[in-house]
């Protein structure tokens, strides 16, 4: 009789140990996940994109903008705003774009989609943190990857991998490079691009590939 109860006793301990244990977890994961959400609030708002992935297109702040003193309203995905961005220095403290150099009127925004009226853009290239630009936003231009490349001063390119050739074909001709010079975009035909290098009235031209599917090939160099 008293095997029997001891058993019993010790079963009844065993099971209401197991479902104490499974208790703590339950509250340890739920404590877990809450910590989590609160330290990480804005995990929502990053895309980490390779610098070299060609993304839906590119806005680029209109030459004489920041003349003007104008400021860039930067919202979040509800719409709230985010922050308001003065084109002074203090502008190179809250962003990391694509490219930004105010005393020249660049401010390069990567923009991964349309939204609802809205810009997806990546506003810190480093964390990959995305925010949102109004479309109405007339401070911006926005282009293409091909259009944009037009506009820039120059571009690099690895010389070795992607050589400078006389026509748009893989079979063409390869011309000399020169580290030393600065190649300007002229033209593009699909995948390829016109370069032009030299001096006024002894300019010569090439060709190279400007992309690789959905990754870009060269370096852009919006200043001389």
């Amino acid at each position: 009789m008293k095997k029997n109860a001891l058993s019993l006793f010790a079963i009844t301990f065993i099971a209401m140990s197991l479902i104490s244990q499974n208790s703590y977890r339950i509250l340890d994961k739920q404590n877990s996940n809450l910590n989590q959400n609160n330290n990480d609030t804005d995990s929502n708002n990053h895309d980490y994109v390779s610098r070299d992935l060609l993304t839906y297109g590119v806005l680029s702040l209109k030459e004489g903008e920041s003349g003007k003193r104008v400021n860039i309203n930067v919202y979040e995905a509800n719409g709230k705003t985010w922050k308001v961005l003065k084109l002074n220095e203090s502008i190179y403290k809250l962003i990391d774009p694509y490219s930004v150099n105010i005393d020249y009127d660049n401010l390069v925004l990567r923009v991964l989609k349309e939204e609802k009226g809205f810009y997806k853009v990546i506003i810190n290239e480093k964390k990959g943190l995305v925010k949102y630009i109004r479309k109405t936003d007339n401070s911006f231009t926005f282009d293409t990857w091909g259009a944009h490349i037009l506009k820039v001063f120059s571009v690099d390119f690895d010389s070795k991998t992607n050589p400078i050739l006389a026509d748009p074909s893989p079979t063409s001709t390869k011309l000399d490079y020169d580290s030393d010079e600065f190649y300007q975009p002229i033209e593009i035909k699909n995948e390829w691009l016109k370069i032009k290098w030299g001096s006024d009235g002894k300019n010569k031209y090439g060709w190279i590939k400007w992309k690789s599917k959905n990754r870009l090939l060269l370096s852009l160099y919006y200043t001389s």
